[in-house]
């Protein structure tokens, strides 16, 4: 009989069970014979927020370190912003997962690979008069049936322990993207300490491109769509390799995945079962990240499961991250009405920012200079701002300076 039964060795699940198998028996299940693999992320993370998992990642799970981001306009103009020192890093997902997985069993969770999950029942233990008020979970899997007190899916976007309880729809086809992603090798192409986004509807529509440094030698080359256009991840991927000849060099592997850029669901707990990470859409609807969101809400289930209240979990998680993922969806939604002309504008406004903050001036003179450089663009950003429901967030964030819109 266990405790706690986990399905899905992915960056939720694996926290989960970290978090929880301090005080419980968990059991952990990975459909996958390798957990990590296939790789269906950039593995980049803000250097803050992974140090506040407290599993910070040792060096050989990390190819490098982010300095800057570059973004280029769909004119082709470039707004170069970097700092002296990183704030992000790129992992290597698959080293990473497996030094979870190696956490996790330390503490004393039992992690079974190549085990599918197949079904759920709840079944009355035997017992006394006291045994007839408590029912436990009973997961089926391809290696035989385990009974346990919570279960946890982490079972990523489309979400089969979400689906067998009835909890976890899938998303919307404009609210689903599709990301594909090429590594190649980096010879002297971009800064390895700077990651590059490519806008415009011709590059990726309703989406974006990236090129993300793994290391000094590679570079990860992606985008992502919504499975709302009517084209494909690998057409668009095509044609931005043709417009980009530089990344046409040895591509050394292929991945990618579904992302979610749904708001998060209503609630994550049904009865005793939660769902985490993705399974939950705890993903970023303005930029599809999901490893930091995934990991948290893994962080906040395990605390609730060790208080032994499920539902403690949908308060906490409302908490940490409702907020940030409903600002994200409304920050997607603006970005989804911008024209190609706005895309441009926004580049020149970074480029001002970019000078303006070399020199140190002071707020008020910069928020004045930067005004009237655009005045224009940002009257209209305002305005989109404002019929996204983003209004009271921007005041908030001039009262409150540690309140974050994204």
């Amino acid at each position: 009989m266990h405790d706690l039964i986990i399905v899905g060795a992915s960056f939720s699940g694996l926290m989960t069970a970290i978090t929880a198998s301090k005080g419980n028996k968990v059991l952990l299940i990975e459909k996958r014979k390798v957990p990590g693999t296939p790789i269906n992320t950039t593995g980049a993370v803000p250097i803050e927020w992974i140090a506040k998992m407290g599993v910070f990642p040792p060096s050989d799970c990390i190819a490098g370190n982010l300095k800057g981001i570059e973004m280029v306009a769909p004119n082709g103009s470039r707004a170069l912003v970097k700092n002296e020192n990183p704030d992000g890093m790129v992992l290597y997902p698959d080293r990473f997962v497996k030094w979870l997985a190696a956490r996790a069993e330390d503490l004393g969770c039992e992690v079974m690979t190549d085990t599918t999950f197949k079904g759920m029942s709840s079944e009355t233990p035997p017992g006394g008069e006291e045994a007839k008020h408590r029912r436990h979970l009973v997961v089926s899997t391809n290696k035989g049936s385990f009974a346990g007190n919570y279960l946890v899916g982490a079972d990523g976007t489309a979400s089969i322990v979400g689906r067998t309880v009835g909890m976890g729809e899938r998303p919307a086809p404009e609210d689903l993207h599709i990301g594909i992603e090429y590594t190649v090798r980096n010879d002297g192409i971009q800064d390895p300490e700077v990651y590059s986004l490519y806008l415009g509807h011709q590059v990726a529509p309703l989406g974006y491109a990236w090129s993300f440094p793994e290391g000094s030698e590679y570079l990860k080359i992606g985008l992502g769509i919504p499975q709302s256009t009517d084209l494909t991840a690998k057409y668009m991927m095509d044609k931005f390799l043709e417009n980009n000849p530089r990344f046409k060099t040895a591509i050394s592997k292929r991945n990618g995945g579904i992302i979610p850029t749904a708001p998060p669901l209503k609630t994550a707990v049904k009865g005793n079962v939660m769902l985490v990470g993705d399974a939950a859409h705890f993903c970023s609807p303005l930029h599809g990240g999901g490893i930091w969101f995934g990991m948290l809400s893994g962080q906040l289930a395990g605390k609730a499961i060790l208080r032994g209240d499920p539902l403690l979990y949908d308060k906490l998680w409302k908490m940490e991250l409702g907020g940030v993922l409903s600002r994200h969806y409304k920050l997607k939604k603006v970005i989804y009405g911008m024209s190609d002309k706005n895309f441009n504008d926004m580049v020149e406004l970074l480029k001002t920012y970019a000078r303006i903050r070399g020199s140190n001036p002071k707020l008020g003179k910069a928020a004045q200079e930067l005004f009237f450089s655009s005045p224009g663009f940002l009257l209209e950003m305002a305005m989109k701002w404002s019929r996204n429901g983003l209004a009271l967030d921007v005041i908030r964030r001039m009262l409150i300076p540690s309140f974050r819109i994204a």
